[in-house]
């Protein structure tokens, strides 16, 4: 996994009088939104498939909606399919010759500005104009107000940078970790071939796939809450 500065493109996809350069990373996630959605179709046939579902389902109710002022199935469904693709592009990374789309910072760039961008449009939607009144801290004099309020913005605005970098950090540092050990105890010859490798290799994997789950909770989560806040902002 890696910064992909100058990926060569796979294809390329005429839209709207664009040229749309189609690189692996692009390509893999949308194998994964639609195994994401044949999933959910399976789910309506297979008790197996179904079962799991329902229990994403309780997960997320209690995880992510446990405090949202305006419960809908919008937002379950929302905040499921969130979890659910963020945490697949995660894992694919585990898999041997596959890179996962969360260590481009492309990727978690654009999945953060949309969760920004959402929250703001939800916010004014239901608020209007007293959006804006979050910006200026309750019992500022007037005189602070020219101050506080840009940094109050500024603050605001770096939202969708923490997030976007938070995702990219964890998975491309934690997988660049792991390429290091892995070579490294290649080089120790008394580890060639024993069990010690074995069960530091099991461990290891299994750690990554803990951070993989847990990173899209985080993502997830810390949406929510975004969104959440939107939604119930006090004047």
């Amino acid at each position: 996994m890696g910064i992909h500065e100058a990926q060569e493109a796979l294809f390329t996809v005429h839209f709207l009088g664009m040229t749309l350069a189609i690189i692996k990373p692009v390509l893999l996630m949308w194998f994964i939104s639609a195994f994401i959605i044949v999933f959910f179709f399976l789910a309506l046939k297979i008790k197996r498939a179904r079962t799991i579902v329902e229990m994403l389902i309780a997960f997320c109710q209690d995880q992510f909606l446990s405090s949202f002022p305006h419960y809908t199935r919008f937002w379950l469904v929302f905040f499921l399919s969130l979890f659910l693709f963020v945490a697949t592009n995660n894992l694919v990374g585990s898999i041997p010759l596959l890179e996962s789309p969360s260590g481009n910072l492309n990727f978690t760039a654009s999945l953060a500005l949309g969760v920004f961008f959402l929250s703001v449009l939800i916010g004014i939607k239901i608020h209007g104009r007293k959006y804006l009144k979050q910006f200026v801290p309750n019992g500022v004099p007037k005189l602070l107000i020219p101050l506080m309020a840009p940094i109050e913005i500024v603050t605001y605005l770096f939202r969708p940078l923490s997030l976007a970098l938070r995702l990219f950090a964890n998975m491309f540092a934690g997988h660049m970790i792991i390429v290091v050990f892995f070579t490294l105890l290649s080089m120790v010859p008394i580890f060639v071939g024993k069990f010690v490798p074995l069960v530091l290799i099991v461990g290891i994997k299994l750690f990554e796939l803990f951070v993989c789950l847990i990173q899209a909770f985080i993502f997830t989560y810390l949406s929510a809450s975004y969104i959440s806040d939107a939604m119930k902002i006090e004047h």
